[in-house]
């Protein structure tokens, strides 16, 4: 049968009209200010941990016996032993295996009890043990990053970049 509909198509490279794209030095103010969040970088904490387990149905004496083995724990961590080394041998955690290493987190990325007490602590610092629903937890901080804010003279040539890229697309 005969063909119905006849199509052409037109390619356009948005590459090719590059030069003929002028950013407003005010629009580009403005976009910062509509998303300032995206030019913040939240507080972190970088933290090893020995997780000694717990439960909520566990009698007070269990409870007990936890706190004294992450106590005891403590003790070792604080005399200079390897913190990496007991959290390997010692932690109940999915973490232990990787030497009690969290990685690099936001405050709201771990329970409150456990983040409060991370970052209030220096890099460096052995925590004694804190209970969460977890159980005990003995934490080594390794590293904190203040919360900052990149200025507008840091990102203007990325927002350019970015508006550009949406007036070349239009």
């Amino acid at each position: 049968s005969e063909p119905k509909i006849k199509t052409a198509y037109l390619k356009f490279d948005p590459a090719d009209y590059k030069a003929q794209v002028a950013i407003d030095p005010e629009a580009m103010e403005a976009y910062y200010n509509e998303n300032r969040k995206r030019f913040e970088t939240a507080e972190k904490a970088e933290a090893r941990h020995i997780l000694i387990k717990t439960d909520k149905e566990d009698s007070q004496e269990a409870v007990n016996k936890a706190l004294a083995r992450a106590t005891e724990i403590y003790e070792k961590a604080k005399a200079g032993e390897d913190f990496a080394e007991l959290a390997k041998t010692h932690s109940e955690g999915p973490s232990g295996k990787n030497g009690g290493y969290l990685g690099a987190f936001e405050r709201q990325a771990m329970v409150k009890p456990f983040s409060d007490k991370a970052f209030s602590m220096n890099p460096g610092d052995i925590s004694e043990p804190v209970k969460t629903q977890f159980g005990w937890h003995v934490i080594k901080l390794e590293s904190k990053t203040e919360a900052s804010k990149k200025s507008f003279e840091t990102v203007k040539d990325q927002i350019k970049t970015e508006l550009e890229k949406q007036e070349l697309q239009n």
